[in-house]
């Protein structure tokens, strides 16, 4: 059987646009920013889950001494500047050497195409333009076209075909504070006897100041939850443009994006949300989403690490979910019992009547567990996020709220402490797999309705998506909690 070529990267000679999922090498001189004198030959090798820079020698003085000694730090550097062969500018920033040998290996946080820059902390961004998975579907707005044509004496003579490009939409973030524009850009390829017209859509952030690479990157990826959550698909950035003061022209950011990639858009895309649906509430949307509490936030990672990554294990994703569940109750509920100030008292009166002959370690646990009675216990937390929605939500979400919820807090518990008693209580790995769904359209919910987006049209837009449709049927087959 004849082997299969491996893919061979592109010529740096054509390559005009660095997406993160691209993969490239490109051969050239290096260098420290601050010792541009001493430049070293070597390769820069990207895929989207590594990034390496193989040089023939060290760009520091390193003794053969220091490399034998146990406990030696390996050099860091926080710029390191280079140029191809082909002429293409290169900054690898946050880059600290991986292993000395024949050759020295480097691995940089960042890689920036395009300029020779400073170091993360004085690098300073105007503004970032960026692509992600599933934008175009989730505005659902492409080029128009208008064809005339002309005809005489019955024979076709000429057609002229008209493109006309949707207006740039943009909203303020007053919080942040910036602007988020969603724009179109158009690319022309044609020659005399065809023509093709290739248009993307793509964010445009601008803050009212320049900000740090950490900043944008940040609230890329803030966007990039929120049209996960809005349209029900997996959205990563997928190329990013940065504006830098002092620099005419942009220039292309990569870094190590890690094992997830996109989903396959050569699928039909089925949208939770498109932007049509929302437009006239996108600015309150993204205002509200950029300002949530560190509690809030919380919640929407731990979500998102259970939508998004679906090769975790059933008991992984299940406790993230669990969690999701508590902390965003925590963050949008009081969840206490009583006043603080009342069960003050009854925390001194529990506290004093721990007798004398408890041992220390045991009395500070038995504190412990009294100083947070007052909070309520998981499964009230999760039935009250169930009972604060309307009977047709509630209905996505499970047959019966109690038992739900006891089934999740009991299983929650087998896992969190594997004990022989809560064993029998806990949900077979097939139910606590659909324990999990059901988690998860819970916290769609209570997110989209954070958002401010009305309850009935949420349950409508769930109603009409065929994936969840599915999902809500076959959940319902399967027992909410376990039988004892």
């Amino acid at each position: 059987m004849a082997k299969s070529k491996k893919k061979s990267a592109p010529s740096l000679f054509l390559k005009t646009e660095f997406m993160l999922s691209d993969e490239f090498v490109a051969t050239g001189k290096w260098w420290l920013h601050n010792r541009k004198r001493r430049k070293v030959a070597g390769t820069l090798r990207y895929t989207h889950t590594d990034i390496e820079l193989e040089l023939g020698d060290a760009l520091e003085s390193v003794k053969a001494s220091e490399l034998l000694t146990v406990g030696k730090k390996f050099a860091d550097h926080p710029c390191i500047q280079g140029q191809s062969n082909e002429g293409k500018k290169f900054t690898l920033l946050r880059s600290f050497v991986s292993e000395y040998g024949p050759t020295t290996k480097y691995s940089p946080i960042y890689v920036i195409e395009g300029a020779h820059t400073t170091d993360v902390a004085s690098l300073k961004v105007t503004s970032v333009s960026f692509y992600c998975s599933h934008l175009d579907s989730f505005v659902a707005c492409g080029g128009i076209f208008a064809v005339e044509e002309e005809r005489g004496d019955n024979e076709f003579k000429k057609a002229t075909i008209t493109y006309v490009q949707p207006t740039k939409a943009s909203w303020s973030i007053p919080s942040i504070p910036a602007t988020l524009e969603i724009d179109m850009q158009s690319k022309f390829r044609g020659g005399r006897m065809s023509a093709e017209i290739h248009a993307q859509t793509f964010v445009r952030l601008i803050p009212d100041t320049p900000q740090d690479l950490d900043w944008f990157l940040k609230k890329i990826w803030r966007f990039c939850y929120l049209l996960t959550l809005l349209s029900d698909e997996r959205v990563s950035p997928t190329g990013i443009e940065i504006f830098m003061k002092g620099n005419k022209h942009p220039c292309w950011l990569l870094y190590k994006a890690g094992t997830e990639l996109p989903d396959d858009e050569g699928d039909t895309p089925v949208q939770l949300f498109h932007l049509g649906h929302i437009f006239n509430d996108f600015a309150s949307i993204l205002e509200k989403w950029f300002t949530v509490g560190d509690t809030l936030l919380d919640a929407i990672h731990l979500t998102m690490d259970a939508h998004r990554n679906p090769d975790q294990t059933g008991q992984g994703r299940f406790l993230l979910l669990a969690h999701a569940a508590e902390v965003v109750s925590r963050a949008t509920t009081s969840s206490l019992y009583m006043d603080p100030k009342d069960y003050e008292t009854v925390r001194n009166a529990l506290t004093k009547a721990i007798p004398p002959n408890v041992q220390k370690d045991h009395k500070d646990s038995l504190k412990s567990r009294i100083k947070y009675g007052n909070e309520y216990a998981f499964h009230k937390r999760v039935r009250l996020l169930i009972e604060s929605m309307s009977k047709p939500a509630q209905e996505i979400v499970c047959r019966n709220p109690t038992a739900f919820t006891r089934g999740v807090s009991d299983t929650r518990n087998y896992y969190t402490h594997f004990t022989d008693e809560l064993r029998p209580k806990a949900l077979s790995p097939v139910a606590m797999y659909w324990a999990s769904e059901k988690l998860l359209l819970l916290m769609r919910i209570v997110l989209l309705k954070h958002l401010g987006i009305d309850e009935s049209v949420i349950v409508t837009r769930i109603k009409n998506h065929r994936r969840l449709l599915q999902r809500i049927f076959l959940s319902k087959e399967h027992p909410e909690a376990a039988k004892v």
